[in-house]
């Protein structure tokens, strides 16, 4: 039976993977802080301060010390700054299944604008609860129904059962360098051949072009084939597909 994933430390040529802690914070936010490209597709919007990217980090924390999700740290090795984040979550050791990243676009308003009404229900994660939200003052007027707050444009994060907040980004500059492939390697091959599962999964938004031909490349492919093109496309590869994966992406 698999083992459950537990903090870790991962070396590649180009980058290292080590347990996201808050000391990332300010290296994370430089590298990929108000790039509305970089969170496009992702569940939480753009952070346009450290203290939302902070938020978002706590986030993933709380769902680590909740024994959900392992989240790491994307390092570049030569600089030793953290450029992005991925994580592990989803595992069940009973059918030998776990997940590396994922993005979810049903979350994408996982933070929502108080200043502004949103339409009942859309952009929300499913049974969301406010997170790290400030003191209200009593005699502020507010909305809690809709989530907003007549008075801040603060913007507030929204976690689901399963981490709402982006689970999995790089910085720009390090894309197509060969970073975020190595990143999944290393996972891969923590995933089938320490850990011992027998399944790994990625889901993808639909619209994100780039993400889904990431995966494909490394050898996954389409759980269900036959599922219609639009929202979450769940992507797979078995213990049995990865030594030949990993045969072709390191030679």
């Amino acid at each position: 039976m698999p083992t459950a994933p537990t903090p870790v430390v991962l070396e590649g040529r180009r980058v290292r993977l080590e347990p996201l802690q808050p000391a990332h914070i300010p290296a994370l936010f430089a590298s990929g802080g108000r790039d509305e490209e970089v969170w496009r597709h992702l569940s939480a919007p753009t952070p346009h301060t450290e203290d939302e990217l902070r938020a978002i980090v706590a986030a993933r924390l709380a769902d680590a010390a909740r024994g959900r999700r392992l989240p790491l740290a994307v390092l570049d090795r030569a600089s030793t700054a953290a450029i992005g984040t991925t994580n592990l979550h989803g595992w069940d050791t009973a059918t030998g299944r776990i997940e590396i990243g994922g993005s979810s676009a049903p979350c994408q308003a996982a933070f929502a604008r108080r200043d502004s009404p949103s339409p009942k229900g859309a952009g929300r994660c499913p049974s969301a609860r406010t997170l790290a939200a400030p003191a209200e003052n009593p005699s502020t007027p507010s909305t809690r129904a809709s989530g907003r707050h007549a008075d801040s444009t603060h913007r507030t994060p929204l976690l689901d059962g399963e981490g709402c907040p982006a689970r999995r980004w790089l910085g720009r500059r390090w894309w197509r360098t060969g970073a975020n492939r190595e990143a999944k390697l290393l996972l891969l091959a923590h995933a089938f051949d320490t850990l011992g599962f027998t399944e790994v999964r990625w889901r993808v938004d639909a619209a994100n072009t780039r993400s889904r031909e990431a995966v494909t490349r490394l050898g996954a492919r389409p759980a269900d084939p036959g599922a219609p093109p639009h929202g979450l496309l769940h992507y797979t590869m078995t213990a049995t597909d990865w030594p030949a994966a990993r045969a072709r992406l390191t030679g």
